[in-house]
């Protein structure tokens, strides 16, 4: 039998889940984005490098960490991945799995 406490914490983990997914994935995506770019500069050809690539280079990395910054606080990244690991934990219990589980 699952306690109360567990219940309660399974509950306040999927509202969090629920309250910041949309910001969650805005940021995250943002992120991936700047990732790409910075991907695709480092591995530009050296034959087909700017004169300026050194600074593009600088400027594309510099804008993964701003990003993965605004991820981290303002996708609230932190909040909704240990809401997401509780779920895990506390739903990979039998005793406290959601009614659409039990359900099949």
């Amino acid at each position: 039998m699952a306690s109360s406490e567990d219940h309660d914490r399974l509950v306040q983990a999927q509202q969090s889940v629920a309250q910041y997914r949309e910001v969650y994935e805005e940021y995250r995506t943002r992120w991936q984005e700047a990732q790409i770019a910075w991907q695709q500069q480092a591995t530009t050809r050296i034959a087909d490098r700017p004169p300026d690539y050194p600074a593009r280079l600088a400027r594309a990395k510099m804008a993964v960490d701003t990003a993965l910054k605004d991820w981290t606080i303002r996708g609230k990244k932190t909040q909704y991945e240990r809401a997401e690991a509780i779920i895990a934990d506390l739903t990979a219990r039998s005793d406290l799995a959601t009614p659409d589980e039990e359900h099949g």
